[in-house]
C-alpha cells in the first residue's frame, strides 16, 4: 500500500493584520499549505480506461490503479511569512526563509495525473478509515498509521496553542486529541450517527480526551449546512471526497476559517461522479459522490483563499511515499533495468495478487524462457551431438517461441504504452548481450523478431502523440485559463523526460532512433504553447505563461538529471521569454527611460569622455533632447520606488517557481540599473564639463 502525505511548516512574521496606506492594501492576508497523497490499497480495486491517443501515453490500458491524495490546506488570514518563501500566489508579504523543507512553487502546479498508478480507482477510491480496518482484521495497522500521522502533524509545529477548533468529519475522534493536548476547545461536527454515539460513549468514558469539557459533539448534516460562527482552526480530514458537492462545502467552510484550514481528501484524474454505499459509517454521506481533480480543488482553495503551500515532509511510515515529483510518467518503472537479473515472477506464490506492468511481465518470461532455451540447447547439444547447429532446438522449441511473439504481436496491437515499449526494447537488448555471454546463439533470431515487434510500435506511439499534439493546435484548444503550467505542459515533460532518460544511458543507438521523433515532438509542443500563449490578455501573460511552461518542462528533465542536449533547447527557450520578459516589465514601468537611452546613445556613442572634458564647453550633441533628458531623470526619481514595489508584487503573483520568480526579479532590477547607468554615461558626455543641476536629483546607483 503506497500512500503520499506532503505538508509544509509556516514560519510566524506578525500576529498583527496588515495595516496602512501604501501599496499594500489594508486587508487580512491568508495563506494555505497543500498536501497531497496517493495510497494503493489491496482488498479493492478497479480499471481506468484511457482514450486512445492520449499525449500522456496510458491510452487503451487497463491498470489497477487506486488513488488516495489528502490536501491539508493551512488557511492564515493574518500575516503570516511562507517557509521557505515557497507559496503559490507569492504575495508580497512573503519573505523568504534560510531553511529549506518545503517543495518550490512548481509542485502547485502538479496537478495533472498521467493516468498511470495515481489516478483515483473506479468503484472504491479510498478504505483508510477505522472501521474498514477493523472490517479487514486492520485496527493494530491504522492505530499504527494514525500514530504516525499525529507525529507528523506535531512536527510541522504550526501556532496551535489555546485555539478554537472545527473539526469536520471527526469519524470516531481518533485525531481530536492532537488539538485537545494543545488546549484548543473543539467543536466536533459529525454526519454519521453511528460516529456520534461512539464519540459520546469515549467521551463519558474519558476514554478520548483528558478534559472533555474542552470538546463539544453536534450532530449535522454538513452537506445541508454547516454551524454557524467563527473557528481559528477548521479540521476536515478524510469528509470532502464522500461528499455530492464538496464545491459548496468549501465554498460554506471558508467563511468559518479565522487562521487556519486543514484539509485532506482524495483526487481523481478527472471530475466524476460515482455510487458509493453510506455503509460502512466511513463511507458517502448520500449514497454519491464527487471526485475531483486535483488542480480543481487548487483553483477552488485559490479562490477563496490568496495563498496555497506545498509541504514536503512525510509521516514515518512506509505507507508513505517520499518522492511526488516521480509519481506520474516514469514513476520508477525504471527500477526494473536494476532487477534483470532477479527471479522471475512465479505466478502460484504470487498470493497477494499485486498488479504489475507489463514489462515486469514481460521480463518473467524472457528470463525463463532465456534460461530454458540455454538448457534445451545445451543438452540437444550434448545429446545429439549438434556440433552447435540449432536446427533440432528450433523443431523442439520453435512453437515456444512463436507462442511468445503472437502473444506480444496480440498485446502491442492496443498498448499505446511509449515508456513500457522502451523497457521492453531495453528488456530484449540486455537479454540478447546475456546470450552472448553465454555463448549460446539458439534465440538470436527469435529476439530479432522481438526488436522487429517492438520498434515499429514504439514509432507508431511516439507518431499518435505527435499528431495528437498537432491536432490540439490545429483545434484550438481551448485557451489556458491563468498563467500556471498547463496540462499537457506536464504530461509532455513527463513523457519526454522518461524517454530521454531510458536512452540516455543506452549505448545500442537508442539515442539516435529516438532523437527525430522527440524532436518532432518538442517542436509541436512548442507550437501549441505559443499558440495558447498569444491567446492570453495582454503580451506579460503570455510570456508569464511561456516561462512558467518551459520552467516546469525543465524541472523535470532536471529530476531525471538529462544530458545537455535533452536540456539545451528548452534552456535557450526559456532564457528568450525571460529575457522579452525583463524588457516588458522595463518598458511597461519606465518607459520614459528605456526610450531615451536606445534613442539617445547613438547621437553620443562616438564621444569621448576624457577628450570632451578638455575641450572649451560646447552645446549638447545633436540629437540629444536635454528636456527630455531632465524630465526622464525627475520622474525617475520620484516615481522608481513605486513602480519597483509593482514589479516586485507581479513577479511574486505571476511565477509559479518561486526561485525562478526571485531570479527573474533580480534579473529585472539588474537590468534596471543597467538603463539607469546608461543614462548617467550619456548626461556625461553630454555636460563633460559641468554636470547639469538637475543631475543632483539623480538616484545613487547604491541606493
Amino acid at each position: 500500500m503506497l500512500w503520499l502525505l506532503h505538508h509544509v511548516v509556516l514560519s510566524l512574521l506578525s500576529l498583527s493584520q496588515i495595516s496602512g496606506s501604501d501599496s499594500v492594501s489594508a486587508v487580512s492576508q491568508t495563506e494555505a499549505i497543500l498536501v497531497q497523497s496517493f495510497r494503493h490499497f489491496d482488498p479493492f480495486h478497479g480499471s481506468i480506461h484511457f482514450p486512445r491517443g492520449r499525449l500522456a501515453d496510458r491510452s487503451n490500458r487497463t491498470l489497477r490503479v487506486t488513488g488516495w491524495l489528502g490536501a491539508a490546506i493551512g488557511i492564515f488570514r493574518t500575516c503570516w511569512g511562507c517557509y521557505n518563501g515557497f507559496c503559490t500566489s507569492r504575495s508580497i508579504c512573503c519573505r523568504p526563509r534560510p531553511d529549506p523543507g518545503c517543495f518550490d512553487g512548481l509542485y502547485y502546479t502538479r496537478d495533472e495525473c498521467c493516468g498511470t498508478r495515481h489516478t483515483a480507482q473506479a468503484n472504491h477510491p479510498e478504505y483508510l478509515v477505522q472501521s474498514l480496518y477493523e472490517q479487514l482484521g486492520m485496527e493494530q495497522e491504522y492505530q499504527r498509521l494514525t500514530a504516525r500521522r499525529l507525529e507528523h502533524l506535531a512536527s510541522l509545529a504550526l501556532p496551535l496553542w489555546s485555539r478554537r477548533v472545527l473539526e469536520l468529519g471527526a469519524r470516531q475522534g481518533d485525531l481530536t486529541h492532537f488539538f485537545t493536548d494543545r488546549g484548543c476547545n473543539v467543536t466536533i461536527v459529525e454526519p454519521r450517527k453511528s460516529n456520534i454515539v461512539t464519540l459520546r460513549q469515549r467521551l463519558f468514558l474519558g476514554h478520548l480526551f483528558p478534559e472533555p469539557g474542552r470538546v463539544e459533539i453536534r450532530s449535522m448534516d454538513v452537506e445541508d449546512s454547516l454551524p454557524q460562527g467563527d473557528w481559528d482552526i477548521v479540521f476536515c480530514y478524510g469528509l470532502l471526497y464522500h461528499l455530492q458537492e464538496p464545491e459548496r462545502f468549501l465554498e460554506k467552510v471558508a467563511p468559518l476559517v479565522s487562521e487556519l484550514l486543514l484539509l485532506e481528501t482524495v483526487v481523481s484524474a478527472f471530475v466524476r461522479d460515482a455510487d458509493e454505499p453510506p455503509e460502512p459509517a466511513s463511507m458517502s454521506l448520500r449514497g454519491r459522490v464527487r471526485f475531483l481533480r486535483r488542480e480543481d480543488i487548487f483553483r477552488l482553495l485559490k479562490g477563496l483563499f490568496p495563498y496555497a503551500y506545498v509541504p514536503a515532509t512525510q509521516p514515518n511510515h512506509e505507507q508513505f511515499e517520499t518522492e511526488w515529483a516521480h509519481q506520474s510518467g516514469l514513476a520508477r518503472r525504471d527500477a526494473i533495468l536494476e532487477q534483470l537479473d532477479r527471479d522471475p515472477i512465479i505466478a502460484h506464490t504470487n498470493k497477494d495478487k499485486i498488479k504489475y506492468y507489463h514489462e515486469q511481465l514481460f521480463r518473467s518470461h524472457q528470463m525463463l524462457l532465456m534460461d530454458t532455451a540455454t538448457s534445451e540447447f545445451l543438452f540437444l547439444n550434448d545429446f545429439f551431438d549438434t556440433k552447435g547447429e540449432i536446427g533440432l532446438f528450433v523443431e523442439v522449441f520453435g512453437k515456444t517461441t512463436q507462442y511468445f511473439l503472437d502473444a506480444l504481436e496480440g498485446f502491442l496491437g492496443n498498448c499505446w504504452d511509449s515508456v513500457g515499449l522502451l523497457l521492453m526494447v531495453r528488456i530484449v537488448d540486455f537479454y540478447r548481450k546475456r546470450m552472448q555471454q553465454r555463448k549460446v546463439s539458439c534465440l538470436d533470431s527469435y529476439l530479432d523478431a522481438l526488436q522487429l515487434l517492438l520498434w515499429p510500435r514504439l514509432r507508431v506511439v511516439l507518431d499518435a502523440n505527435i499528431v495528437s499534439l498537432r491536432k490540439a493546435y490545429q483545434q484550438n484548444l481551448q485557451p489556458p485559463t491563468n498563467n500556471n503550467p498547463h496540462l499537457v505542459t506536464r504530461r509532455f515533460a513527463e513523457l519526454a523526460a522518461s524517454l530521454y532518460f531510458l536512452s540516455s544511458s543506452e549505448d545500442s543507438g537508442l539515442p539516435d532512433t529516438l532523437q527525430q521523433p522527440l524532436a518532432a515532438m518538442r517542436q509541436e509542443f512548442c507550437t501549441l504553447l505559443s499558440a495558447m500563449a498569444n491567446r492570453l490578455d495582454g503580451q506579460d501573460s503570455g510570456l508569464v505563461f511561456l516561462v512558467n511552461n518551459y520552467d516546469l518542462v525543465l524541472t523535470v528533465f532536471h529530476e531525471r538529471h538529462l544530458p545537455r542536449n535533452a536540456t539545451s533547447v528548452f534552456e535557450d527557450l526559456l532564457r528568450d521569454q525571460v529575457q522579452k520578459f525583463v524588457e516588458s516589465q522595463l518598458m511597461r514601468h519606465y518607459p520614459d527611460l528605456v526610450t531615451f537611452v536606445k534613442n539617445t546613445e547613438p547621437a553620443v556613442a562616438k564621444i569621448d569622455e576624457a577628450t570632451a572634458r578638455s575641450q572649451p564647453s560646447q552645446s549638447p550633441p545633436p540629437g540629444v533632447d536635454v528636456q527630455k533628458m531632465e524630465q526622464v531623470v525627475r520622474n525617475f526619481a520620484a516615481n522608481w520606488k513605486r513602480e519597483r514595489d509593482q514589479i516586485h508584487q507581479y513577479v511574486m503573483v505571476s511565477f509559479s517557481n518561486f526561485s525562478n520568480g526571485m531570479e527573474i526579479l533580480k534579473q529585472v532590477l539588474t537590468q534596471l540599473l543597467l538603463y539607469y547607468t546608461r543614462l548617467q554615461k550619456v548626461i556625461l558626455k553630454t555636460f563633460p564639463q559641468q554636470q547639469p543641476a538637475f543631475a543632483s536629483e539623480m538616484v545613487p546607483n547604491t541606493t
